[in-house]
């Protein structure tokens, strides 16, 4: 069976407004916009830096669970990014949506990235002290995606105030920038870089 293609514009929001998943218009500047774009920009900076982390080859780079499981840092990246395709679904819903109709966000993606963390801690020195972006490239591409996360969280929590948000999504995106800033130090941890730390 031919798949159809899908058309790239529509024309339909140059007016300012865009559709939910039900074709239900809203401002491109509503509140659940600004959390749905926000998941955007941060799935294309995970996106940056797995390219980076392709261009130098670490995409083996692994943890071992302690159930045994290997998971890869480019496996890692790629579960962050469809699961930021799933989250940008959820609150693409309309809020009239029939809850057996309603996507439920993963509930184990929480617990799935402390395993990954706590997996990569081990492999750590403590930290002692802040430690400022920019020891690497791919240092401060990972410091970018968590910044970025940061805000994802902010503009979910401003949408969560007048919205139904999923409880397992909040926390898993603020899990998720904790786990940038694992990612990074453990990256440069691998590429035999020095942590570059504030002194007040």
């Amino acid at each position: 069976m031919t798949q159809r293609s899908m058309k790239i514009y529509t024309r339909r929001g140059d007016d300012g407004s865009t559709g939910l998943v039900d074709n239900t218009r809203i401002s491109k500047d509503s509140d659940r916009m600004e959390a749905i774009g926000a998941l955007d920009e941060l799935n294309a900076s995970v996106g940056f830096l797995y390219a980076g982390v392709m261009e130098r080859k670490l995409g083996d780079l692994h943890v071992t669970l302690e159930d045994g499981s290997v998971h890869s840092l480019n496996s890692m990246l790629h579960t962050i990014q469809r699961l930021l395709l799933q989250a940008g679904h959820v609150l693409s819903m309309p809020a009239n949506t029939a809850p057996d109709q309603m996507p439920v966000f993963e509930e184990t993606a929480c617990r799935t990235l402390e395993k990954w963390m706590d997996a990569m801690q081990k492999e750590l020195e403590p930290l002692r002290a802040f430690i400022l972006p920019g020891s690497g490239e791919l240092n401060a591409r990972t410091h970018l995606a968590r910044t970025i996360c940061r805000r994802a969280e902010r503009n979910l929590c401003r949408f969560a105030q007048d919205a139904s948000v999923s409880s397992s999504l909040s926390a898993w995106l603020n899990r998720l920038s904790d786990w940038l800033f694992v990612t990074a130090r453990w990256i440069g941890h691998h590429q035999g870089e020095q942590e570059l730390l504030w002194h007040d």
